[in-house]
C-alpha cells in the first residue's frame, strides 16, 4: 500500500520531470532571442577585433574553419575573415573566437588561463560519447537565428530536402559527463540541467576579455552581456545546444571567482533561475522567452503566470532556502539527489536546493516506483502549447572535437 511519503515522492517526481522538459524548451528560446540582439553581435565584434588586431596572418588563418559540423563556420578565405570581423553575425564571430582558442591562437597572445580547480576537477568526469547516434542539429536551415550567411550555407548546409540539411554537431552530443561525478550531483540538487558538464569555452572566453580590458585592448567590458553573449553562443544550435544554461552560467560564476574578483554575476541556481538574467528582466523573459506566459517551474508546478503558491516547499524551490526562512517557513526535508535514469534524454532533475545545504533523500520508494518513474521519465512530451516542436527524442547539438591541447593545457580539456 502506497502510504503518504510515497504519494508526495510520486509528486515531486512528477515536478521534476515537468520542470527539466519546460528548462529544455525555455533554454532554446533564450538562445534564439538573445542571439537576435544586435548589441551583443556588436560586442562580440569588438571581442573579435581586439584578438584580430593583435594576431599575426599565420594566426589568422587559424581563426577560420572549413568544419561543416561547426556552427559559424564560414571557410579559411582571408578575404570572408575580414569580412566576419566587420561585419559577420553573432555565430560566425563566436566561431572564429572559439577557433582562436581551440586552435592555439589565445594560448599564443595571451598564455595559458589559471583552471579554477572546480573545472580541471571535472575533466576526469567527462565522456567522449562515440557512438553512433545521430549528431546532427535538429534544426532546419531556415530556422537558424541569426539567419545563415551566403558563407555559412556554403560550409554546414547539405542538399539534401527542399531546403537542405543543416550539418552542425551541438556540443552535447558529443560527449556528456558521468551520473555519479560531483557536478552531476550538485545539478541534481538545484534543478540544474547537466550534458557536457560546465562550459570551459565560457570560462576561457571571459580569461581572454579580462585580459584585453587590463591592457587597454578593449574598453570595459559589462560582464552580465558577455555573459549573455555566451548564452546566445551555446544554446540555440540545436536542442539541447553546446552548453546548457546551468553549463554556461556555471563557467562564467567560475571564471568571476578566478578572475575579476567582484560579485557581479549572481546566480540564482535553483528553479528560480531563469526569473534572474540581469541585465534582462523578469518581465521581458516572461513576454519574450517564457513559453505560454509561464517560467519552467511554473510550468512543474502547473500554476498560472505570476500565481503565488504559498507552500513552503515551493518557495524554497523558485526561491531558495533562504527566501522561505525570511518567509517564516520551516524549510523542507526531502528532495532526490540521484538521477532516476541513465538516460539524460529524459532523465528528471532534482528538487531545488543549496548544493553546500543538501537536502535529505526522498523516502524509500518499492523498486517497481523507480521502474514507474524512469518510464515517465523516458516519455515524450510536448514542449510548448503553442505549437512549437516537442523536444526531441535524443541528446541534441555537438561541438567540434577539440584538437589535443598546448601550452600546458591538460590532455582532457573539453568544451
Amino acid at each position: 500500500m502506497v502510504g503518504p511519503a510515497e504519494t508526495e515522492a510520486y509528486a515531486q517526481l512528477e515536478r521534476r520531470i515537468r520542470y527539466r522538459d519546460a528548462a529544455l524548451a525555455f533554454e532554446f528560446e533564450l538562445g534564439r532571442y538573445l542571439a537576435g540582439q544586435l548589441e551583443l553581435n556588436e560586442l562580440a565584434g569588438q571581442i573579435l577585433k581586439a584578438v584580430w588586431d593583435k594576431a599575426d596572418d599565420a594566426q589568422r588563418a587559424r581563426m577560420g574553419s572549413n568544419d561543416a559540423w561547426s556552427a559559424g563556420a564560414v571557410g579559411t578565405d582571408r578575404a570572408e575573415l575580414r569580412r566576419v570581423v566587420d561585419s559577420g553575425n553573432l555565430r560566425e564571430r563566436q566561431n572564429m573566437i572559439r577557433n582562436a582558442d581551440t586552435n592555439h591562437v589565445f594560448g599564443e597572445l595571451f598564455g595559458t588561463p589559471t583552471w579554477h580547480q572546480e573545472l580541471t576537477a571535472e575533466w576526469d568526469s567527462q565522456v567522449r560519447r562515440d557512438s553512433k547516434r545521430e549528431k546532427l542539429t535538429d534544426l532546419s536551415p531556415e530556422k537558424a537565428v541569426p539567419p545563415l550567411s551566403a558563407a555559412e550555407r556554403r560550409i554546414s548546409v547539405s542538399p539534401e530536402g527542399p531546403e537542405g540539411r543543416l550539418l552542425w554537431w551541438p556540443g552535447s552530443s558529443t560527449r556528456e559527463i558521468k551520473l555519479s561525478s560531483p557536478t552531476q550531483r550538485s545539478a541534481d540538487a538545484t534543478g540544474g540541467v547537466v550534458f557536457a558538464g560546465t562550459s570551459n569555452t565560457t570560462y576561457v572566453n571571459f580569461y581572454v576579455v579580462d585580459t584585453l580590458v587590463k591592457a587597454g585592448a578593449l574598453p570595459s567590458v559589462d560582464w552580465q552581456k558577455m555573459r549573455l553573449l555566451m548564452l546566445a553562443t551555446m544554446l540555440p544550435v540545436g536542442r539541447p545546444g553546446h552548453h546548457t544554461f546551468h553549463e554556461v552560467m556555471r563557467g562564467a560564476a567560475l571564471a568571476e571567482e578566478k578572475f575579476l574578483g567582484g560579485n557581479v554575476l549572481h546566480y540564482q541556481d535553483d528553479w528560480g533561475r531563469y526569473r534572474n538574467l540581469a541585465p534582462l528582466t523578469e518581465e521581458e523573459l516572461r513576454t519574450h522567452v517564457a513559453i505560454d506566459g509561464r517560467f519552467p517551474d511554473e510550468h512543474a508546478l502547473n500554476v498560472a503566470p505570476g500565481q503565488t503558491v504559498n507552500d513552503p516547499l515551493v518557495t524554497e524551490l523558485v526561491r531558495g532556502r533562504e527566501a522561505a526562512q525570511l518567509a517564516g517557513a520551516t524549510p523542507s526535508v526531502g528532495g532526490d539527489s540521484l538521477p532516476l535514469c541513465a538516460d539524460r534524454r529524459r532523465s528528471p532533475t532534482a528538487t531545488g536546493q543549496s548544493p553546500s545545504k543538501p537536502r535529505g533523500p526522498l523516502p524509500s520508494l518499492p523498486p517497481q516506483a523507480l521502474t514507474v518513474a524512469s518510464a515517465a521519465a523516458l516519455r515524450p512530451t510536448s514542449a510548448s502549447p503553442h505549437g512549437r516542436e516537442n523536444l526531441p527524442d535524443r541528446q541534441g547539438l555537438s561541438t567540434e572535437r577539440r584538437p589535443t591541447p598546448a601550452h600546458n593545457r591538460p590532455p582532457a580539456r573539453r568544451r
